[in-house]
């Protein structure tokens, strides 16, 4: 189990001769970035619903507007405080471009008030291709005899195992 974006698996594989260990490096596909976005701003929900395509918001319901953009894709959780969640982005620099378009659409609609204060990325989603096939029940019985904390594989009520490390802090799930 690797550090930062490498993950290294280390396979067992049996031969007729002999045992050989192979060490494999696997690239991760990230598929989402979730950021919150600052912008120092008291906004008007009801407002930007109004003005900007493609937002909602019912305020019976949420204290939130929700705006999706097909260029960029991403899909803007926009709160009164003037706190916005992005997701959608793929890599680091389209959340950055993301946050500086939704700024910008908010100031051409009358939002003066609105700046790219600060930016900080909330969550990163990844697959990874291990080119294999992985026996949930087995990988349960090895994760819970190296770690303190056991994964949970409830096949009945999720199809994957849920394991949740400490080091580097990470939900993993397998399917």
């Amino acid at each position: 189990i690797g550090r930062g974006n490498e993950i290294i698996i280390e396979l067992e594989k049996k031969s007729t001769a002999q045992d050989t260990y192979i060490q494999t490096e696997i690239e991760p596909i990230i598929t989402n970035i979730v950021g919150k976005l600052t912008t120092g701003a008291k906004l008007d929900l009801r407002e930007i619903a109004l003005l900007c395509l493609n937002t909602t918001y019912d305020e019976s319901k949420h204290n939130f507007a929700i705006m999706r953009t097909k260029n960029p894709k991403a899909t803007f959780t926009i709160f009164k405080t003037g706190e916005i969640t992005i997701t959608g982005a793929k890599n680091e620099d389209d959340l950055i471009e993301d946050g500086k378009y939704i700024c910008k659409l908010l100031k051409n609609n009358g939002f003066e008030d609105v700046k790219f204060k600060h930016l900080k990325i909330e969550n990163y989603s990844a697959t990874y291709n291990f080119g294999f096939k992985i026996f949930l029940q087995k990988l349960q019985i090895c994760l819970s005899k190296e770690f303190k904390h056991s994964p949970c594989y409830f096949h009945n009520k999720f199809p994957g195992l849920t394991f949740q490390m400490k080091e580097p802090k990470a939900n993993l799930n397998f399917f």
